[in-house]
C-alpha cells in the first residue's frame, strides 16, 4: 500500500490543537468520535454555525477551522476502520444503526456525510415514515460532503497544523 497522507479541516469555535472524542453529546452520523472532513468550505461552515450557536454564550468564540494531517495508510493498517466511497444501503444501514445508539468497533470511518437535508430523510426513516426506495428519491445531492471520524484509537495518527479563524480569512 502507497502511504497516502490527507490534509483534514475540523470547523470549531475554537482552536482545537489537541483533539478528543467527546461521548454521549448527541446521536452522529458515524457515531462518537472526533469528526473532520477534506472539504474546507464545509469546514469553514460548520465553524460559522458553532460560532452562531455559542457567541451567546460565550464572547470569546470564534468561527474557526483547524488543519490537520492524517497518516491514513497507517490508521487503516493499525486500527479497525470502515470506509464508504458513496452513499449506499451499507451506508443508510450504518448511519440509522449508530443514530439509534448502537456502538461499533471502528477507529476510522469515511464516507459521505447526511447533512441537515438529509438528516430529516434518515430520522423519517428510521421512524418508518418512508421506506428505503423514498429515502434515495429524496436523498439527492446538488454538492458533495464528506467525513472522517476518529476514536481515541486513531487521535495519535492526526497531527495539527494550525488553525485560522474564517470572517478574518474571507
Amino acid at each position: 500500500m502507497a502511504p497516502e497522507t490527507l490534509i483534514l479541516f475540523h470547523g470549531s469555535y475554537l482552536p482545537v490543537d489537541k483533539p478528543r472524542v467527546v461521548h454521549g453529546a448527541y446521536a452522529k452520523d458515524f457515531g462518537d468520535g472526533f469528526y473532520l472532513t477534506l472539504l474546507q468550505e464545509q469546514a469553514e461552515k460548520w465553524a460559522l454555525r458553532k460560532f452562531r450557536n455559542m457567541r451567546r454564550s460565550d464572547s470569546s468564540a470564534r468561527p474557526i477551522v483547524n488543519v490537520y494531517q492524517l497518516d491514513k495508510t497507517k490508521v487503516l493498517t493499525s486500527c479497525p476502520s470502515l470506509l464508504f466511497p458513496a452513499m449506499s444501503d451499507d451506508w443508510l444501514d450504518f448511519i440509522a444503526s449508530c443514530r439509534s445508539g448502537e456502538p461499533h468497533d471502528f477507529a476510522y470511518v469515511e464516507g459521505p456525510m447526511a447533512d441537515d437535508k438529509v438528516y430529516n430523510f434518515v430520522e423519517s426513516f428510521l421512524a418508518g415514515q418512508i421506506d428505503r426506495d423514498e429515502f434515495w428519491r429524496l436523498a439527492q445531492f446538488s454538492y458533495p460532503t464528506h467525513q472522517v471520524m476518529l476514536t481515541e484509537e486513531a487521535l495519535p495518527y492526526l497531527h495539527f497544523i494550525e488553525s485560522y479563524d474564517v470572517e478574518e480569512r474571507r
